[in-house]
């Protein structure tokens, strides 16, 4: 949501925008309940579908107005190293490797009595 809010508006916009959205919602909930069409058993199925559409439309609108906010300009992407590297890269602090090392053998070490136990 961030690309199409310009950075110099962003905190006020969001900052603005939950409140105004739960007020939104809200009076219009009061309205569609202060109409006839709740009161009644048979209108409360328009009123829900009559709110409904209001809400389908607006989202259509809102996507309308989003797609054509300009796209910011695209940086070319840099070239991602070999996937060895994210493996072997925690492996070269002493510290990593050796409590890596210790905890498999651990758990190397409580699941070997099982399967030993087994065999007998």
């Amino acid at each position: 949501m961030e690309n199409p809010v310009p950075r110099q508006i962003r905190e006020r916009y969001f900052s603005q925008r939950n409140p105004l959205a739960g007020g939104l919602a809200i009076g219009v909930s009061l309205l569609g309940g202060r109409s006839g069409f709740f009161r009644e058993k048979d209108f409360a199925y328009d009123g829900y579908l009559a709110l409904f559409l209001l809400t389908c439309n607006t989202g259509i609108a809102a996507f309308f107005f989003l797609g054509n906010q300009p796209e910011p300009l695209q940086v070319d992407p840099q070239p991602l190293p070999p996937l060895s590297t994210y493996f072997s890269r925690p492996f070269q602090n002493k510290n990593t490797a050796e409590s890596s090392l210790s905890t498999w053998y651990f758990s190397f070490r409580l699941e070997f009595q099982f399967l030993t136990s087994l065999h007998t």
